[in-house]
């Protein structure tokens, strides 16, 4: 019953049977049964019937922190971390009944029952990673409940915004004005953006303002605010504030009044790439739990006293320094959990300096990343070794990552497996001078091992694995970037065959050029993934690497890059392999199945220029969907019987095969959807006899070849079928026309792309045929056609046609005639370095053109005033540039008040730009200026302009310098100023 009156709507049920998972007796669930609020018969009202219910029987606790997340707008998408730190500090959560539990993991579980009642929903990414959304009428229901406390600010609702709203979000690209309403709304709590773009328009004199009125604000978040660089004085005015997020701003450094925060639990400073120093008196904030400052590389050392933040239990980073913060001051953090990032070790003295730091107590520790810098000086190899060894005795740790270690070797802890027996996931990155690796192999719980730019590794041998170590968990062991790495030697551990490496499922080895030998077991029974370089593989058995034949059957994926040792590959010894590369192999010459059918779904063979044979041409791989064939010079043929052997094909790719003459004997498979032919002129030859009229599913199709003599004219009657949806013509040398009497029977022909054609001079057309109807093509572009001279002369009668490109087409004198009225759907026209193009079409352009680039057209810049731009009442963007001719811009009425985006240069002669015309362009919200060397000087800009661009511009650089620039008055209005890639 409750099933039916769900009404088969998948939402209704889904959340009704969330609540149903927390009703445990049949009274309950009778009582849900009987509700009159499921009584509704249209759909709409249904399922907002059933979302009430479901909210009404909430215990309180979620009902409150549900109803918080109607401050996100619509189809906003959070993080569960973020959004409980949020929960926090509104005061969401009730405090656990024992110590043993934290308030993010009260909050976590919250979310979690949430997400198990369908009110929340994943919309991407997985594990910790994930991100979550809530449903359209979800967040409809939230907004219905909250009462108007929670509000989210957009351009066109700012009236909208009372005393009444508590917490506001910021919308993207909210312009200054309606940031402005932020500022009456006295009483407000929270304000967070909710994107990057949020704050575009927030300059650093509006977030004087907003903290000097915002006097109650309990959370205030300014990330990616990218005009923000400092923060007033009057911030330790905000004696309420329990969380302020700083991250990604420009930032540079934190007033001492900060201090002042004394109820702030939450700071995070992470990714904020000019900040130096923290604030002396830090140690102030004595509620701080929270410290973010991962990605801030810059900071030089932690302030003095950082250990009396006794509360502090989430810190990214400590940077231990000279005359800062010393490491010992990590001693006094007991409460520390999560990751912590330990910087600047070569500023610890010694192993007794490192043990100050008493991680081994810190229980709850998870990650630890040891780095030392790069441009410090060696020190003696046993100071570090014992810092590093004085770090990690004792620690029970999850992750350990060790970056820039200076010893010669490793220190003892890692040859004891119960010192560091826990940890699942092991990073040594850029140890030049290490000579040796750890013993890591009789770590019980290792699963991940990445190492890289080890420079001083010679040899891995039975060190590596310990005393009969095997690796028990490890799953993934990726090594990288290892200069003087010669041989890899297993044959001296005391393990047998099969038990070394039990779970390895991936083996990746890349940019170790010395490595030349390898003496792994042939038995790897998990392994699914391999990446090898050259010397590593060969046709059969050899004291030096991997025999091919005796590859391990579990594999998935193999990619074999300079290989010269390989003639052929047993395909049918790999049952499971579903993707296989071949790059640079220059003995390859086959592959072979043995009659078998193979599980591939992508084979890539590139640069094998002996290659010459798919299993005597015969390749059975029914799940084969990719297929690409580059640089295999001696090629003669594709795989045979195709339609049959290869039925799932959909891609192939072939290129610079020149002895391939056809297509096999029955043609390409009828699942074929995009055909690429590029430098393979005998096969090109016979192009008539391709067939490929008969794919049914066939939609792009691309033919390129630079040295061709042979293709004159295109494409050739009955060449194409009517399905193809996309077109890619060239380089092809020879080719002089293009038949548009062809192309007319392509219908569902969307984009038509030629490049690199340099004697196509016209599109030919039928003389009975005036203008060639392209009825559905959307996007149009020409480039690199010198001798291309004109388009029909009736123009091209393509009534969907969104985009035209034309570039670097010299003898070029005009666009397609007629366009108003032949093209009415055109909206971006990009003209670039079309010197002999002397002015737009009679009649003009067409009125829906949004947008118009020109570009080195020396000709048609000139007649600019005969371009009559203003009647085109929906033109937003325009692009000018030119080489050496205007010397002002622009010209009387050469622009229309429509335009939203303006950019001019390079314009190497411009001095002036015209104010009576700019100040009529009165809709103008962003100006770019780029390589006008000559320009001296500013005219008084539009009041409406948000964003203001300067690149290489030495003259207006010099006058647009903050407060002390000439032309600084004319500008200081703009919100967004940036001036040689940096905001100002």
């Amino acid at each position: 019953m409750i099933v039916k009156k769900c009404g088969g709507l998948p939402l209704a049920a889904e959340t009704l049977g969330g609540l149903l998972h927390y009703k445990e007796t049949e009274e309950e669930w009778e009582r849900i049964l009987d509700s009159e609020i499921l009584d509704f018969s249209h759909e709409d009202s249904k399922i907002r019937s059933v979302l009430m219910l479901s909210y009404s029987y909430l215990p309180l606790h979620l009902k409150r922190c549900f109803v918080f997340c109607s401050i996100f707008p619509k189809g906003y998408e959070f993080h569960k971390h973020q959004l409980v730190l949020l929960w926090m500090v509104a005061n969401l959560l009730q405090k656990p009944k024992r110590n043993s539990i934290t308030m993010e993991e009260i909050g976590y579980k919250y979310f979690n029952e949430l997400v198990s009642r369908s009110f929340f929903q994943k919309s991407r990414g997985g594990g910790e990673e994930s991100y979550f959304a809530m449903h359209d009428l979800i967040h409809e229901l939230a907004q219905y409940v909250s009462r108007g406390h929670y509000f989210t600010l957009e351009d066109g609702n700012s009236k909208q915004v009372t005393m009444k709203v508590r917490h506001l979000v910021v919308a993207s690209h909210v312009s200054d004005k309606t940031l402005d309403s932020v500022f009456q709304t006295t009483q407000l709590r929270t304000l967070l953006p909710s994107s990057s773009n949020s704050f575009d328009y927030l300059s650093n004199e509006a977030v004087n303002q907003l903290v000097s009125g915002l006097k109650i604000l309990r959370v205030l978040s300014l990330s990616w605010c990218e005009n923000f660089k400092e923060l007033p004085e009057t911030i330790g005015d905000l004696k309420y504030l329990l969380y302020l997020d700083l991250s990604n701003t420009l930032v540079e450094t934190l007033p001492e009044s900060v201090a002042r925060l004394y109820n702030l639990q939450i700071l995070k400073l992470s990714r904020c790439r000019k900040l130096t120093q923290l604030p002396n008196n830090m140690h102030r904030l004595l509620n701080l739990w929270h410290l973010d400052i991962g990605g801030s590389d810059n900071i030089k050392e932690m302030p003095k006293q950082i250990g009396r933040l006794k509360n502090l239990q989430i810190l990214t980073g400590f940077v231990v320094g000279k005359d800062g913060a010393k490491i010992g001051e990590l001693g006094e953090l007991s409460e520390l959990r999560g990751n912590v990032g330990l910087k600047k070790l070569e500023n610890v003295a010694n192993g007794e300096d490192a043990s100050k730091a008493r991680l081994a107590n810190k229980k709850k520790l998870e990650e630890l990343t040891f780095s030392w810098s790069d441009d410090t000086k060696d020190q003696e190899q046993a100071t570090d070794m014992g810092v590093l060894e004085e770090l990690l005795s004792g620690t029970e740790l999850k992750r350990l990552n060790i970056i820039g270690y200076r010893g010669m070797k490793f220190p003892n802890c890692f040859r004891n497996p119960n010192t560091i027996s826990s940890i699942v996931s092991i990073k040594l990155e850029r140890c030049r001078h290490c000579q040796s690796l750890p013993a890591l192999g009789e770590l019980p719980s290792l699963k991940t091992l990445y190492i890289k730019q080890l420079d001083g590794v010679v040899r891995v041998n039975e060190e590596f694995y310990g005393t009969n170590g095997k690796f028990a968990s490890l799953e993934s062991l990726s090594f990288s970037s290892m200069s003087a790495w010669e041989e890899w030697n297993s044959t001296g551990v005391g393990v047998q065959d099969g038990e070394i490496f039990p779970r390895l499922r991936e083996l990746l080895i890349s940019d170790c050029d010395s490595l030349i030998t390898v003496h792994l077991p042939q038995n790897l029974p998990s392994l699914t993934k391999l990446v090898i370089p050259s010397p590593l593989l060969t046709s059969t058995a050899s004291a030096i690497g991997f025999a091919a034949e005796f590859l391990p059957t579990s594999l998935t994926h193999v990619e074999i890059k300079n290989c010269q040792n390989l003639e052929s590959f047993p395909l049918h010894s790999l049952p499971n392999l579903a993707h296989l590369d071949f790059v640079a192999c220059g003995s390859l010459k086959e592959i072979k199945d043995a009659g078998k059918s193979l599980s591939l779904s992508s084979l890539f063979i590139k640069d094998c220029p002996n290659f010459i044979s798919f299993n005597e041409g015969r390749l059975k791989a029914p799940n084969l969907n990719s297929l690409t064939v580059e640089g295999c010079e001696r090629l003669t043929k594709l795989p045979g019987q195709m339609p049959y052997l290869l039925p799932s094909l959909k891609k192939l790719w072939i290129i610079n095969c020149p002895q391939v003459e056809s297509f096999p004997a029955g043609g390409l498979p009828s699942n074929l959807n995009g055909l690429l032919v590029d430098k393979c002129s005998r096969l090109t030859a016979n192009r008539t006899e391709w067939s490929l009229q008969t794919l049914s599913a066939f939609e792009y199709f691309d033919i390129r070849d630079e040295s061709d003599a042979n293709i004159e004219s295109f494409p050739e009657m009955g060449l194409l079928p009517s399905c193809l949806t996309s077109l890619r013509i060239g380089p092809l040398a020879s080719l002089t026309e293009l038949d548009m009497m062809q192309l007319q029977q392509l219908p569902s022909l969307q984009s038509l792309d030629i490049q690199c054609c340099p004697r196509l001079t016209t599109l030919k057309v039928d003389g009975a045929l005036e203008a060639p109807t392209l009825p559905k093509l959307r996007s149009l572009s020409i480039e690199d056609c010198q001798d291309f001279t004109s388009f029909t002369e009736g123009g091209l009668n393509a009534p969907y046609l969104n985009s035209i490109r034309v570039e670097r087409c010299q003898k070029l004198t005009k666009l397609p005639g007629r366009m108003h009225d032949l093209l009415p759907s055109l909206e971006r026209l990009w003209i670039i370095d079309c010197p002999n193009m002397e002015s737009f079409p009679e009649g003009g352009l067409p009125s829906k053109l949004k947008g118009l680039l020109v570009s080195k057209c020396t000709s048609l810049i000139k007649n600019r005033n005969d371009w009559n731009l203003r009647a085109l009442q929906a033109l937003e963007f325009f692009d000018f540039r030119d080489d050496a001719n205007v010397k002002s811009f622009p010209g009387k009425d050469l622009l229309p008040p429509t335009l939203t985006w303006l950019s001019i240069g390079p314009l190497a002669s411009l001095k002036r730009l015209d104010m009576k015309e700019l100040q009529q362009l009165t809709s103008l919200k962003s100006l770019i200026i780029k390589e006008c060397p000559k320009l001296k000087k500013l005219p008084r800009l539009p009041a409406s302009l948000t964003c203001l661009t300067i690149n290489e511009c030495p003259a207006l650089k010099k006058r647009c310098q903050r407060e002390k620039g000439k032309d600084w008055n004319i500008i200081s209005h703009i919100p967004r100023i940036h001036i040689d890639h940096e905001p100002v």
